[in-house]
């Protein structure tokens, strides 16, 4: 079972990801953050498989909170959903990103690359 931290700011988009990822049973949604720094305190209380990062929330920026989570949660692969592009995160943080996705993806492409990267060696 992949345990995946689901960070975003729109409740919606929040609840819309739980759903389609409760729908897999090779995942599961062990926590949600609105913010970057919820992410971060939750990141290191849950040691998630994955977090799965929208790059335009409240909070420290994108690359402070890439960055802050691998320190964190060292082992948990980061999968980026978003609308923006890996450019604001700075190259240090763009290269501990492990999937880069347009929040336009197809949510069985989602629950895939999910599973992917949770299953890949740490």
């Amino acid at each position: 079972m992949t345990g995946v931290l689901v960070c975003d700011d729109a409740a919606d988009m929040r609840a819309l990801l739980r759903d389609a990822l409760d729908a897999d049973p090779g995942l599961e949604v062990v926590g949600e953050a609105a913010d970057g720094a919820a992410a971060l305190r939750m990141a290191e209380a849950l040691q998630p498989d994955v977090v799965l990062l929208d790059l335009a929330m409240p909070g420290p920026g994108a690359g402070v909170v890439v960055a802050g989570v691998r320190r964190a949660a060292p082992d948990a692969a980061i999968v980026v959903l978003s609308g923006f592009g890996l450019e604001r995160l700075g190259a240090d943080a763009a290269g501990e990103v492990v999937a880069h996705l347009p929040k336009t993806t197809d949510l069985a492409i989602v629950r895939r690359t999910l599973r992917e990267a949770g299953a890949r060696p740490g």
